[in-house]
């Protein structure tokens, strides 16, 4: 799924109507391995998530063929690699 401006959104969020949200993982093409981007998504949804009253019961699936392959060691590396180079 991506959103209007074209960008593919990294967590989607359904309610049930009642008491469920379910959150999906959404970078199929890399497992959903979790990026700075991807856990940022997830905590801004979560935050959101705990305002609502309703909602009891959080589920987190991934999509495609992984739930989530751990860490994207690759995007790290290249973040960390930026912050060690500021002066």
């Amino acid at each position: 799924m991506t959103s209007e401006n074209g960008q593919s959104v990294p967590v989607l969020r359904q309610d049930d109507g009642r008491a469920v949200a379910l959150l999906t993982l959404n970078r199929p093409s890399k497992l959903n391995a979790l990026s700075n981007q991807l856990l940022a998504a997830i905590m801004h949804t979560l935050d959101q998530i705990e305002l609502d009253p309703a909602i009891r019961v959080i589920v987190i699936t991934g999509a495609g063929r992984a739930f989530s392959t751990g860490a994207d060691i690759a995007g790290f590396s290249a973040t960390l690699r930026r912050v060690l180079r500021r002066p």
